[in-house]
């Protein structure tokens, strides 16, 4: 899909966004769909689904943006929950890519949901039989990886060099290196996230977490930041100013001022291609 198709599918998927519907809303329709359509590998839904899949990619963006926050929060106080909300942040931002792009995957189902807005104006719903290796935190990831706005981003991944380091905080054995319990206060947390947004993103290999070096925490946040900002710049560029439910949500009430979601635009072409 072209970045002038995708923004284009944005476009039309936010068209009717107002507000975030009851939990579990989406999932709930599509499974519908499943039951409604058996035996089909296609068919045909309505604005209201689409639009659901637009408010349900910006939910999870700011699950993103939260995770985030609390991953920076937490840089002194815990290295082991640092690394694991700052992947859960990336793997948010994953997931709410996908979303925009019309990917939805259903668990008890065991369907992959895929939704195309058609030439005529018409959506269509791919149902998808879901494979054995289809968990979440492959699935969706080798989805963005493969059909991203920018498919040759290499800050996009297959997730392996970060489920690699997630693996070693959740799941090592002796990892033993929990420090003295100390948050960061919001003037320390302000200074720290600035740093962050202010990296260099030239260089992707640099700056993802090394498993060998847990806690690799900086590198966890750097990368979860970098997908987070680009999910907003890529609905920003699509939507502009004009859809009051984006303007509304792309910073959210809880959200501090000092997180500017800005990567610097000299790094961002080295990787725009």
């Amino acid at each position: 899909m072209s970045t002038d198709a995708i923004s284009q599918q944005i476009q039309v998927m936010f068209r009717a966004a107002a507000a975030f519907p009851q939990p579990g809303t989406l999932s709930k329709k599509l499974g519908d769909v499943v039951e409604n359509a058996p035996g089909k590998t296609s068919t045909i839904i309505d604005a209201e689904i689409l639009t659901c899949f637009a408010t349900a990619s910006v939910d999870m963006w700011h699950r993103s943006v939260h995770s985030f926050l609390v991953s920076a929060s937490l840089t002194r106080a815990s290295s082991l929950w640092a690394s694991v909300s700052g992947y859960y942040s990336s793997h948010y931002s994953v997931r709410a890519f996908a979303h925009l792009l019309g990917y939805f995957q259903l668990y008890k189902k065991k369907r992959i949901m895929r939704v195309e807005v058609q030439e005529d104006g018409s959506f269509l719903c791919h149902i998808i039989r879901k494979n054995a290796g289809d968990s979440e935190h492959k699935f969706y990831w080798k989805t963005i990886k493969e059909d991203v706005r920018f498919p040759a981003n290499p800050f996009f991944t297959k997730n392996n060099l970060d489920s690699d380091h997630r693996n070693m905080a959740n799941y090592a054995d002796h990892i033993n290196n929990s420090p003295t319990f100390q948050v960061l206060d919001e003037p320390a947390m302000e200074e720290y996230v600035k740093t962050i947004s202010y990296y260099k993103y030239s260089n992707a290999e640099a700056i993802f977490p090394k498993t060998k070096s847990y806690p690799d925490t900086e590198n966890v946040q750097s990368i979860a930041y970098y997908r987070l900002a680009q999910f907003r710049q890529c609905v920003d560029k699509a939507l502009g100013s004009t859809n009051l439910f984006w303007t509304t949500n792309r910073r959210p009430e809880w959200c501090p001022s000092f997180l500017d979601f800005k990567i610097p635009e000299s790094e961002l072409t080295n990787v725009d291609r």
